[in-house]
């Protein structure tokens, strides 16, 4: 009988010392609220209470408890918390299991005021991921111009696109390339804008800036996501003289005329005449340029000769050769600085 006693005794002190260490870690979680830590900085010498309410407690006061919180409370076992100096008081309804709080109100005069419902902070949303373009270019770098073919993949938009040029061995940005975007007028062709570039088309910069046989480093980086798309070396190659058929011929004027071949850039060809015999230039044409005024038709400006279109020159009154003289006639091209033909002419 004794045993017994002593045994219900200790269980006794068991469950007191149980809720007591519940009910401190209870208040330090009440504690840490910040409207209570406000009040206890306002109010120094507040007091805190600390009551257990049973689910079944709670249960009679339900109603009651849900008019306060402003909301509907479901019935569980709650620690009533209270911070108090005078009539001011700060009231919070705590689950006694899960130690979240359920409610909070101040009450000041026995008027009740909830407190404001916490402000939930949104994270802000992250910047969708950009993707760059999937795309296989090749690039080609003659001594006169640079190439970008697009072999397959995503449309390329070029405002989109920076590109740059630097020198492979002492880094040096070539022709002012760096971070240019593609849609530059130095990359359109022949001045028509070009916006996109799809597969099988192609855009060209003209130059005269890389030596040949010079290595260049070169790097397109998409714009909106900053990724690099594609990254190379490519090695400087001497520009291709065009392959083309000229008929000439000398009969009160020099006529030239394209049979076919590819397209020929006037200003990028000179075209010198001699007499065969005496080897004098005729007409003061020695290296002159294509573009020059004088081949122009009736003063119509002609940048560019294709199959089947015509270039003349009229003759200098008194400079003109005599019929029956042998004219030799070399054109050269600039950029390659090949001759592409080399004719002899009779004049009639």
């Amino acid at each position: 009988m004794v045993k017994l006693i002593i045994l219900i005794i200790v269980i006794g002190i068991a469950i007191v010392f149980s809720g007591c260490t519940e009910s401190k870690d209870v208040t330090s979680a009440f504690k840490a609220i910040p409207d209570v830590q406000q009040f206890l900085s306002e109010h120094p010498t507040a007091k805190i209470t600390m009551t257990y309410w049973s689910k079944e407690e709670v249960e009679k006061s339900s109603t009651e408890i849900s008019q306060q919180c402003d909301k509907i409370i479901t019935p569980v076992a709650m620690y009533k918390a209270t911070v108090s100096e005078g009539d001011l008081k700060l009231i919070s309804w705590i689950n006694a299991d899960t130690q979240i709080v359920m409610c909070s109100l101040t009450q000041s005069n026995n008027d009740l005021v909830k407190q404001p419902t916490p402000t939930i902070l949104q994270t802000p949303k992250r910047t969708p991921y950009v993707k760059a373009p999937s795309v296989q270019l090749r690039i080609t770098a003659t001594t006169t111009d640079l190439k970008l073919t697009h072999n397959g993949g995503d449309l390329l938009i070029l405002k989109d696109q920076r590109i740059t040029i630097t020198n492979a061995v002492n880094n040096a940005a070539i022709d002012g390339i760096t971070g240019m975007a593609l849609s530059n007028t130095t990359f359109q062709n022949a001045d028509t804008p070009v916006e996109t570039l799809g597969a099988g088309s192609s855009i060209t910069h003209t130059w005269d800036a890389p030596p040949k046989g010079g290595i260049l480093n070169i790097m397109i980086q998409d714009i909106p996501s900053g990724q690099i798309i594609t990254q190379m070396k490519v090695t400087v190659v001497q520009a291709k003289a065009p392959s083309v058929q000229l008929r000439f011929t000398a009969a009160g004027k020099l006529t030239i005329t394209h049979n076919g071949g590819d397209l020929l850039i006037l200003k990028d060809l000179r075209i010198t005449i001699t007499d065969a015999v005496t080897n004098a230039e005729v007409d003061g044409i020695t290296g002159m340029a294509l573009n020059n005024i004088t081949f122009q038709n009736a003063d119509t400006p002609v940048e560019t000769l294709s199959a089947g279109s015509l270039i003349t020159h009229a003759w200098t009154v008194g400079s003109e050769p005599a019929k029956g003289t042998v004219l030799k006639i070399m054109l050269q091209d600039i950029p390659s600085d090949k001759v592409i033909t080399q004719i002899q002419v009779f004049v009639t």
